[in-house]
């Protein structure tokens, strides 16, 4: 059912989108390719003393711009240079790399994608070619494996000869919380703040300059999209741990050029505030899907990719929580437990019932109500609403009524019996 419901979302954002040309075929993102004698878009940048980045075109991927429609990064320290990002395809990491032979001799030793989406992995193996050690997070481990073989022939189609050779590699190490690496006296941290645009979200550290490789925590001037499996609860609890740390640093956004937290807040959480305080109005009006997309967003309809973005933004987010996610790792385990468990609980419940009557047994399972409450505010940080413990204290009511009731019955049949007798 869920399936049906996110089919039907982009078919309806599809149709909504065809009836109106798009800012791209407007011309309104202005040059198509500011590099012209590169497949990059445009020509790194320095950031810091020693961050560089090629600041990708805030438009989608085209032919014209080779697929670079994010940032392609790099670090420089004293004995090895550090690539974020591989890019969407070995054209584009071999422009890269010649960028940054043109500014040192040392080697790339490692290149970090801030996730597992196309424009940050399919490059890496070319860079897999020149010996470099390619890490991520396990989660973007998890969506190249689910996504990528998909995504590597959309981008076959749009690049045409800039894929030539582009294969899908994995990654050769992966974490969980963070990897720290060093550059020859230059530290660079790798740390995921949780889930964000997608999973396995990474954010790049530099503390000696000052300097974030936000990746897709972040966005700038283009407008954040929206998937089936983003959920804008948790990119906002992300952002605000994220925020945290590197309140005064630069921030390069995983879109758009470096910038400070302020311009990134207001072009990332705030959108996302406000866009799921939209849907939840609708949600608690007992809206529709019709509704979302009406909503006016007007207000960002300055930023680039509005036009393709806006309408199904509002539409996932009203829908993308129904979206399934399949478990990996160790969610496997704890899904075996579960189950081991739950059949272990209901044979011994069978056991009991098999010993002893139903109405001595069921004040037990009062225990769950109070075992559950407590599991989910201490392991969850589920809140105990006013709505639970009234719906607990109807259950528990009810079932008390039942118990008396059973006993009082039982006490009639044992006195008319001995009436009967005498």
């Amino acid at each position: 059912m869920r399936s049906w419901i996110f089919i039907a979302a982009l078919i309806a954002a599809s149709v909504q989108a065809a009836d109106e040309k798009t800012a791209l075929e407007r011309g309104d993102y202005g040059p198509l390719d500011k590099a012209p004698t590169t497949a990059l878009y445009d020509y790194p940048v320095q950031v810091s003393e020693h961050v560089f980045s090629a600041i990708g075109a805030t438009q989608p991927p085209t032919y014209e711009n080779a697929g670079h429609n994010n940032n392609l990064s790099f670090v420089i320290g004293s004995e090895a240079v550090l690539v974020v990002n591989g890019g969407s395809n070995n054209a584009l990491a071999r422009a890269l790399h010649d960028e940054i032979k043109s500014r040192t001799n040392l080697p790339v030793k490692y290149v970090i994608s801030e996730n597992g989406q196309s424009h940050a992995v399919y490059g890496n193996h070319y860079w897999k070619s020149q010996g470099a050690t390619l890490i991520g997070h396990v989660d973007a481990q998890h969506e190249m494996d689910e996504k990528g073989f998909g995504g590597l022939a959309r981008m076959r189609e749009y690049a045409k000869e800039f894929a030539q050779d582009t294969e899908l590699v994995n990654f050769d190490v992966t974490f969980d919380d963070q990897h720290a690496l060093d550059l020859g006296g230059l530290a660079v941290i790798a740390k995921i703040y949780g889930s964000a645009h997608s999973p396995g979200d990474v954010s790049v550290l530099i503390p000696d300059d000052q300097v974030v490789l936000a990746g897709d925590m972040a966005f700038h001037v283009r407008m954040p999209p929206i998937f089936d499996n983003t959920d804008t609860a948790l990119w906002i609890e992300s952002f605000d741990l994220f925020a945290e740390e590197v309140s005064d640093w630069t921030i390069v956004p995983g879109h758009g050029g470096p910038t400070d937290l302020a311009t990134v807040t207001a072009g990332t959480k705030d959108y996302l505030v406000f866009l799921r305080d939209q849907v939840q109005q609708i949600l608690d009006d007992g809206g529709s899907l019709d509704e979302a997309y009406q909503i006016d967003q007007t207000a960002y309809k300055h930023w680039h990719t509005y036009d393709e973005l806006a309408a199904r933004n509002a539409a996932m987010s009203l829908i993308a929580p129904l979206a399934w996610t399949p478990p990996h790792g160790t969610d496997w385990l704890w899904m075996l437990l579960l189950c081991l468990f739950g059949t272990a609980a209901h044979f011994m419940m069978i056991k009991a019932l098999d010993k002893a009557e139903a109405s001595v047994l069921q004040p037990f399972s009062y225990f769950g109500i109070a075992t559950s409450a407590t599991i989910g505010f201490v392991v969850f940080d589920d809140p105990v609403t006013q709505a639970m413990l009234t719906g607990a204290a109807i259950f528990i009511a009810a079932g008390l009524f039942m118990f008396w009731r059973e006993r009082v019955r039982s006490q009639q049949e044992e006195s008319g019996g001995r009436t009967a007798s005498e």
